[in-house]
């Protein structure tokens, strides 16, 4: 059997201008957060479209973890 073909063929690059796809962003943000279920498939897909929408800067990298050093045994001595 042959699957039916979808109503709208998959799309490799839409080239959109800076107005649409901030509009297209704003419908996606709306959805997403209006959303009852917002762990549903529906709307993990419509974050990562929205993730490619909308590239992310690169984060800075975080400072290294500090080693724990205890307490010194002096300061916390029992007294008596």
């Amino acid at each position: 059997m042959i699957a039916p073909q979808a109503h709208i063929p998959a799309m490799k690059n839409l080239e959109l201008t800076d107005d649409e796809a901030q509009a297209l962003v704003r419908v996606i943000r709306e959805a997403i957060d209006s959303d009852r279920f917002p762990l549903s498939p529906r709307i993990a897909v419509l974050r990562s479209i929205l993730a490619q929408l909308r590239q992310e800067p690169a984060r800075a990298p975080l400072p290294p973890l500090r080693n724990y050093v205890p307490p010194s045994k002096g300061r916390y001595r029992r007294r008596g």
